[in-house]
């Protein structure tokens, strides 16, 4: 992370979440748990809870196993109060929510397009296109994906080559694959 006057900026921007997530709600699925040991989450990557060795749930990155819910991140894993308290937030995929993450593959050039299938691309807990057959983690909901947010978020560095801030927006809308 570089300092810049006493602001910390990030290389990629956090989970931004642009509406549907009331945390007071007690009928929203987030979830808070510890993270699995040498594992280093991003805010805004897509994560999974996993039996540990300790016998609880621990964070993942990524979707492992068919059986998983796919969460977003809202914090890093080094953030003072994760460390503090041992505990990270996701988001579940199972709300309907409207979100901007910067971890999506965007080499190869997948079919974002406007509505596009997305999914979790397995354990880097990066979003990608998705086709007839996978879980579904949500739909692409803005035109023009993936979108610069550059002029809105300071926090982040702008891409050396492009001058840009690209996060990808989609509506979360969690279906199992059919098998």
């Amino acid at each position: 992370m570089l300092k810049n006057y006493g602001t910390e900026q990030r290389t990629l921007p956090r989970l931004r979440v642009l509406r549907g997530w009331d945390p007071n709600n007690p009928s929203t699925r987030t979830a808070k748990a510890p993270i699995a040991d040498g594992v280093t989450i991003k805010s805004g990557q897509v994560i999974s809870l996993q039996w540990g060795g300790g016998g609880y749930e621990e964070w993942n990155l990524g979707v492992v196993a068919t059986s998983d819910i796919p969460h977003f991140a809202v914090q890093d894993s080094d953030d003072f109060d994760v460390v503090g308290s041992g505990l990270l937030t996701g988001l579940s995929s199972l709300d309907n929510i409207e979100l901007q993450t910067p971890y999506f593959h965007a080499s190869p050039s997948p079919a974002y397009g406007n509505h596009g299938m997305l999914k979790a691309d397995g354990v880097t807990g990066s979003v990608t296109s998705a086709s007839a057959g996978d879980t579904i983690l949500g739909f692409q909901s803005r035109f023009n994906a993936p979108n610069d947010i550059v002029a809105e978020d300071s926090s982040s560095v702008p891409d050396v080559s492009t001058g840009k801030v690209l996060v990808l927006t989609l509506q979360t809308a969690f279906q199992r694959a059919v098998v």
